[in-house]
């Protein structure tokens, strides 16, 4: 996926709902308040490739993964965007992302450090 549609990715889950909240502590692999949307936009729209198998790559994953999830009309079921989070973090596991050193939203990682 070029990063330019992970720009696009990333407003398309806006308007479903993704904040900086969820994003920061969540899904983003700095965790706290680094890491919030506006910076990892400007980050892919900079770069042209995340690394293979590492933390932009797992979180780039997540997100396409959400966003079907929201385009499957899961937050209709009462599903809410906090829940497709978990969903997404066992759906795509850090452990099949080998250069993934310290995605500190996923329990365990930290010791890949």
């Amino acid at each position: 996926m070029p990063m330019l549609d992970v720009v696009s990715l990333l407003d398309e889950l806006e308007r479903f709902g993704l904040g900086d909240p969820l994003f920061q502590t969540r899904l983003h692999h700095r965790g706290g308040t680094r890491g919030t949307m506006a910076g990892f936009r400007a980050y892919a729209g900079a770069v042209g490739f995340f690394q293979t198998h590492g933390c932009n790559h797992l979180l780039q994953d997540r997100l396409k993964w959400i966003l079907a999830k929201c385009k499957e009309e899961a937050m209709n079921r009462g599903q809410s965007m906090g829940d497709l989070v978990d969903e997404a973090k066992v759906a795509i596991p850090y452990q099949s992302y080998s250069n993934c050193k310290k995605h500190v939203s996923d329990q365990g990682c930290k010791a890949h450090s």
